[in-house]
């Protein structure tokens, strides 16, 4: 996995969620941009990124279209990365196809 590429993602990611107001979301990924080794890992496959209901691909910035449909397009681009890396959460591969789908 190209872990410069996947915190490079992150970090835009952090500053969107930032820009919508999405103060819990951005910290946990900005700790996982800061991340080594497994930390970031553990993130990666989380629940709080890839899960249903209150999660960052179900909820964040849902608000606000633009920043929405930015989001969704880095969703996308970590979700193939971790895929062809075989660091996913369940939902990984769900979220990709649905994403890719408006795109």
């Amino acid at each position: 996995m190209n872990e410069k590429l996947v915190k490079k993602i992150l970090s835009e990611m952090h500053e969107l969620l930032i820009d919508c107001e999405e103060i819990h979301s951005a910290q946990f990924i900005q700790e996982a941009y800061e991340a080594k080794g497994g930390e970031l890992k553990n993130f990666l496959v989380s629940n709080e990124l890839w899960g249903g209901a209150g999660s960052i691909a179900d909820e964040a910035c849902i608000d606000n279209k633009q920043h929405r449909e930015l989001l969704e397009k880095l969703l996308i681009k970590l979700g193939k990365i971790q895929t062809n890396a075989k660091i996913v959460n369940s939902r990984t591969d769900m979220w990709v196809t649905a994403f890719s789908m408006r795109y």
